[in-house]
Formats: structure tokens, sequence, C-alpha cells
């Protein structure tokens, strides 16, 4: 009696195995660089929010003293001295590592370093506060009574 066996074959076959394999790898890779490149933007967007918070209250600072300065003396682009209504001197410096530090009397401040270069530059209403010496990134730190003294006859 001659007995016949179907093959029958069920399941995956070696090649099905290696395709799936492949596809699973490319995907782990893909999900690998879309994880890592989401963690630095979540590292970069809170370093960026902590440097405009510190911007925030460095310029908050200056502009309160650039306001009530009656005089403005750019000594170079990282000093300047703010001769404030009682007649005391505010002296602003960027050190040389960006930081910025905010002076009067006994009193030190510091702010820490940003990552755009600034620099103060005169300005005939009061003081100029620009990126690099590019005066059309500026910003103008207005002077109440240089404002004042400038709009007399």
């Amino acid at each position: 009696m001659s007995r016949r066996f179907s093959h029958h074959r069920s399941g995956f076959t070696m090649m099905l195995m290696l395709i799936t394999l492949v596809l699973l790898g490319i995907f782990a890779l893909i999900a690998g660089e879309v994880f890592n490149n989401s963690m630095r933007a979540i590292r970069t967007s809170s370093e960026i929010h902590n440097q405009l918070n510190s911007f925030e209250g460095l310029l908050a600072s200056l502009r309160e003293d650039a306001w009530s300065a009656r005089s403005v003396r750019v000594e170079d682009p990282h000093k300047v001295i703010l001769t404030g209504p009682a007649r005391q001197e505010i002296t602003w410096t960027i050190a040389t590592t960006g930081e910025f530090v905010r002076t009067a009397g006994t009193d030190v401040c510091r702010w820490r370093k940003l990552d755009v270069p600034l620099n103060f530059a005169a300005h005939p209403a009061g003081l100029l506060l620009q990126q690099g010496t590019n005066p059309q990134e500026a910003i103008v730190l207005q002077s109440q009574f240089l404002a004042v003294e400038r709009s007399r006859p």
C-alpha cells in the first residue's frame, strides 16, 4: 500500500521571519530617534524658558534704572554708568563670561550668561541694549529725565 503524505505547510517560513525582524528593527531605530529628539527638545525648551525668564528680570531692572537715570554714560560696549535721581551711581557691566552685573553702592545683583551677545550703546533718549553691533537689533531704554530735557526748547 502506498501512502501518500501531503505536506501541508502551516506557520511562518524563514523568509517571513527575517522580513518581520528587519521591519521590527527599522521600527525600533525610528522610535529610538524620535524618543531621543523629543527628549532633547524638552531639555532645550526648558533651558530657553529659563533664559527668557532671566532676561525678563534683567531687562525689567535695567529699564527701571534707565527710566530714573538723570544721566547715562556708556564707558564701553560692556559697561554703562547710570546716575540716579539721588545722584547715586548704578553700574551695569557685562562680564567676559557673558554674565550681567548690576552694582549700586554695596548692592550687587547678577544675572546668568545669555546665549545672545549683548552690548550697551549710547542713545539720545537714554540707553541702547543691542545684539552685537547691529543697531537694528536693539532695545531702547528711555530715561524720563533725558526725554524731558530733549523736549525743552
